[in-house]
């Protein structure tokens, strides 16, 4: 698999790619970082070198709905199951992810926070706190 990003070095594609290679690591195949470092020029070009390499999967991080329209077209042609990320083109492919790395209703995000921390509650968690807390 190989993911596309606007950019490294910023919290929500480096979350991504953490929670990409733990799941890669599970299943048994590797995940492939091209940076583009907030360039769309060199992005095009670094997807479109993807596209020569092949891969099974190939995950992309939209700045545009339009920029990477064609190259999303080229690459499903040539068979590779194509995912966009947080931003959908105006290209359909194999899927699209929204980027929200929690859950939409609060009782399910407490949830989640929850598990990411290894189970641990803390104070002031929804209904959790004893008594009130002065925030003053």
């Amino acid at each position: 698999m190989i993911f596309v990003p606007i950019s490294m070095g910023i919290s929500l594609t480096e979350a991504w790619v953490k929670r990409m290679r733990e799941h890669a690591e599970l299943g048994g195949y590797t995940v492939d970082v091209k940076d583009a470092a907030f360039n769309t020029g060199v992005m095009s070009e670094l997807l479109a070198t993807a596209i020569f390499e092949k891969p099974d999967v190939l995950v992309v991080h939209n700045p545009t709905v339009q920029l990477l329209s064609r190259q999303i077209k080229q690459a499903e042609a040539d068979g590779i199951k194509v995912v966009q990320m947080n931003l959908q083109s105006n290209q359909p492919s194999t899927a699209f992810v929204r980027g929200r790395l929690e859950p939409d209703r609060p009782r399910d995000r407490r949830r989640y926070r929850r598990r990411m921390r290894g189970g641990q509650r803390q104070v002031g968690e929804g209904g959790d706190c004893p008594r009130s807390v002065d925030r003053g």
